[in-house]
């Protein structure tokens, strides 16, 4: 590793960013944690079909949950999902 000598100056502006910049670091999700913890208690009551109403985004979503949930019930687990659902 080099080690280099940088002015107070320098290492200021090189390691800060505007707090503008700081929210476009990653695009907001399409899906909310609340909607993905809402779709994973309706695909554990049994629910196979997303609502009609979700967009795109949300029927991915939706069919990511319920593969990776029916794969967990095909080896014998069990699924638990928090108490303090939104």
């Amino acid at each position: 590793m080099v080690d280099k000598e940088r002015s107070q100056k320098h290492s200021e502006e090189y390691w800060s960013q505007p707090s503008s910049a700081v929210r476009f670091i990653t695009p907001e999700p399409e899906v909310s944690g609340e909607e993905i913890m809402r779709m994973a208690v309706d695909i554990t009551n049994g629910a196979v079909e997303p609502p009609r109403g979700y967009n795109e985004a949300h029927r991915e979503a939706w069919a990511t949950l319920l593969r990776e949930i029916n794969e967990i019930r095909a080896r014998g687990g069990v699924v638990e999902i928090p108490e303090d659902i939104p």
